[in-house]
């Protein structure tokens, strides 16, 4: 995922630089750019998952996402390109995903959860 986001941004830059943008090149690599967890939510940095869920957040702010539903599954693998008080944007280009936070990470009786778009979910 990183190399493909890698060469993206590159061919970005290539082609906004040929035609005398390269601080638009500039911009559009710099939004592209993952952000990490902010500290309040330091927690949230490993694998998550239920039955149905996976949730991998990394502490540089990529994230991989599968969900296994009715023998279907879909799987989003990103940068998280926002925090907000609710949750996180991740995506690339106009390729995007919002995920809400309903409870943040939280250890009980030695389990660490937390619930992400209503999916109790569970550290692995």
């Amino acid at each position: 995922m990183r190399a493909l986001l890698t060469i993206l941004v590159m061919m970005g830059g290539i082609i906004l630089g040929c035609g005398g943008l390269e601080e638009a090149a500039e911009e559009w690599a710099e939004s592209m750019a993952p952000i990490p967890p902010p500290a309040h939510l330091a927690d949230i940095v490993g694998a998550w998952q239920n039955d149905s869920v996976v949730l991998v957040i990394y502490a540089d702010g990529m994230m991989e996402h599968e969900k296994h539903t009715n023998g279907t599954n879909t799987s989003f693998n990103a940068p998280i390109l926002e925090w907000t008080d609710t949750g996180f944007a991740a995506g690339i280009g106009p390729i995007q995903q919002t995920f809400t936070i309903n409870a943040p990470p939280a250890l009980h009786d030695g389990v660490w959860s937390m619930t992400v778009n209503n999916q109790v979910l569970t550290r692995q």
